[in-house]
């Protein structure tokens, strides 16, 4: 178990540095294909910048060097400060997992979930049970403090029986002030079940 865990979180890691890496080489392809259409012409070779750069840049043979080794040094802090950033707010999650075994109506369950964005769906079928996993994302409202709760509900269909909710919620994407604890997360998830019914 915890080496599924910690896997997952080195899997997470992983996806973020390659968004940032195509963010990096797109912004390379873009300047590139600007080279190509500008051809030879530099920023250096403007008048108005010239003198300087006879003066100090081409006069004294370590400055260009010292310069490049400073835009690359602030450009590696900031990549690497960003993806810091987003490895410890993915590190945020709170997890809810309430068992339930209560007879529910399933069409009223289905009819939630339909005005939710479903993100998946799983159906077991074994004997005389259907066990559906469905889960969806609620909105990322001031209700749930700025970010979006993943919800999973578990259930079998043929016998009508809501078996577990699970609630996945990142408080470090919240806002500080208006994060939600574990509890107020099962109130607000259970509220809305029994204001549809279920």
């Amino acid at each position: 178990s915890k080496q599924i865990i910690a896997l997952q979180k080195t899997n997470g890691d992983v996806v973020r540095s390659l968004k940032i890496l195509q963010v990096v080489f797109s912004g390379m392809l873009s300047f590139s294909l600007l080279d190509r259409i500008t051809g030879d012409w530099s920023v250096v070779d403007t008048e108005w910048l010239a003198e300087f750069v006879d003066a100090v840049i081409k006069k004294n043979a370590l400055v260009w060097f010292f310069i490049s080794m400073g835009v690359w040094a602030i450009i590696a802090i900031m990549i690497a400060r960003h993806t810091y950033i987003l490895n410890w707010k993915s590190r945020g999650t709170t997890t809810v997992e309430v068992i339930v075994n209560r007879k529910i109506s399933t069409s009223k369950l289905r009819e939630l979930i339909l005005q939710k964005e479903k993100t998946s769906e799983d159906r077991k079928y074994r004997d005389a049970v259907c066990i559906v996993t469905a889960s969806y994302q609620e909105p990322a409202t001031a209700e749930f403090g700025g970010t979006s709760p993943l919800v999973s509900l578990e259930y079998d269909d043929r016998n009508q029986i809501l078996l577990k909710v699970t609630i996945d919620y990142n408080r470090r994407e919240a806002k500080r002030e208006h994060a939600l604890s574990g509890e107020e997360l099962r109130q607000k998830v259970f509220c809305e079940l029994h204001s549809h019914c279920v």
